[in-house]
């Protein structure tokens, strides 16, 4: 079998030998070097004949399969899983599994209709589905309310589309950059922006917080703000499923508007009521960016500011990081920039609660500045204090706006590059991930 990502076929089912048959599930995956799956063989089998199977590779060096049935694949290439009744060694089930190298392609599927449409945002829940959010103006899961709706696309591991969930109000509605989150039950939470009657209209925009079960079931929508525009920018979810969302707001959402645009924090618990909501700002424009849940349950928000949210103003725009307990008191805030312009992205936490904020900034932040603007990575203790600070770019226009951390706590950026970054522009802008260390 060619190594084009195809799926695993099945190679053989034996028929009734001695009232036994084997079949394995599931019949079709692809691995990548160092990930593992848990196959089951079933028997089915009359006259005493046991449940009990005995598990072979036939090409150890490209995929291992223990006594359980959990295959791993070890190198590219094609090996053949066969799984055999003890009681019944006549009766057997093969299947082949292609591996492929780390970083090949999996799939490629396209969301969309014959209108406009985005994707925005991803996340993956515990049986590695993708949740993919984002704005359509066509029937992708529904018929469009009006204008823009907010859709929410569920794929297995393998891309096929489970289902899709799409709302919306009569105006324009959107989802965020970080706008879709995943809870320890697989439940889906989406943030976003509406500008109509969604779950009751408060305002010329409202922020909206809305829950789908696993199977894409609507369990709560939330929709609030003040009377003029609030916005939903990210949402996270904590070790309890408590949801955390971050965004902005022109109003009075909790307390009065320090001037212009604020930044807000809101916790809702799992069914979905306000524990608290913070708002604050410097008296000029402050933007709420991202939001992540470290292990202990504290709160971190990225977010910028043309005044001053912390002790120091270095000038021109800023980013900043805010720490909150778990009851939303403020432990720590961070202001930083240059003398130019400097925006973040999303936040996020590793293993040890050190924080990871990423973005974009016109200075030299954490190096020499390349030109136009470059993306700069900052790592903070748990304290608020810079752990080290990293700044790269070309002389063309680089973005940053998303940042993950792995089971080893290594770091993922995800952003974009106008120059020849890491080899030559394709054309326009092209998308980069950049990888670091602890």
């Amino acid at each position: 079998m060619a190594l084009l990502g195809a799926m695993m076929t099945i190679l053989a089912s034996c028929g009734p030998s001695g009232g036994a048959t084997v079949t394995i599930s599931p019949d079709a995956f692809v691995l990548v070097v160092g990930e593992e799956r848990a196959l089951t063989a079933t028997v089915d089998a009359s006259g005493g004949v046991s449940d009990e199977v005995t598990w072979r590779s036939d090409d150890a060096s490209v995929a291992t399969v223990n006594e359980d049935g959990r295959v791993t694949a070890v190198a590219e290439g094609v090996a053949t899983v066969t799984a055999t009744s003890v009681d019944e060694p006549t009766a057997s089930d093969a299947v082949t599994v292609e591996v492929l190298p780390e970083g090949a392609v999996r799939w490629t599927r396209r969301v969309g209709t014959d209108a406009y449409d985005e994707a925005v945002a991803v996340a993956a829940d515990s049986e590695n589905a993708a949740l993919v959010a984002g704005t359509t103006a066509g029937p992708m899961g529904g018929a469009p309310a009006n204008g823009a709706d907010v859709y929410v696309r569920k794929l297995n591991s393998q891309g096929d589309a489970l289902w899709t969930h799409q709302f919306g109000s009569p105006g324009e509605d959107r989802v965020s950059r970080g706008g879709v989150a995943v809870d320890g039950s697989d439940a889906v939470l989406v943030g976003g922006q509406v500008e109509g009657d969604v779950e009751g209209h408060v305002g010329q925009t409202d922020a909206l917080v809305r829950k789908l079960d696993a199977t894409g079931e609507v369990v709560w929508t939330r929709q609030f703000g003040t009377t003029d525009t609030d916005e939903v920018v990210s949402v996270a979810v904590d070790a309890g499923n408590a949801i955390v969302a971050a965004g902005e707001t022109r109003g009075a959402l909790a307390g009065p508007n320090t001037g212009k645009d604020d930044a807000f924090v809101r916790k809702l618990d799992a069914d979905g009521a306000t524990l608290w909501t913070r708002q604050f700002g410097s008296g000029t424009s402050d933007y709420g960016g991202g939001v992540a849940v470290d292990e202990d349950g504290y709160v971190l928000v990225s977010g910028a500011t043309d005044g001053m949210v912390g002790a120091s103003d270095p000038g021109g725009r800023d980013a900043f990081v805010r720490k909150l307990d778990p009851d939303g008191a403020t432990l720590w805030t961070r202001q930083f920039g240059t003398d130019a312009f400097d925006s973040p992205g999303q936040v996020a936490a590793d293993s040890a609660g050190r924080v990871i904020v990423v973005g974009v900034t016109e200075g030299g932040l954490g190096g020499t500045h390349a030109g136009d603007r470059d993306v700069f990575v900052r790592k903070l203790d748990g304290d608020g204090q810079e752990v080290w600070t990293r700044q790269f770019g070309t002389a063309a226009e680089e973005g940053a706006v998303g940042v993950a951390v792995d089971g080893t706590d290594q770091i993922l950026v995800a952003g974009a590059s106008g120059g020849d970054l890491a080899g030559p522009v394709a054309g326009g802008s092209d998308g980069i991930v950049r990888k670091y260390g602890r």
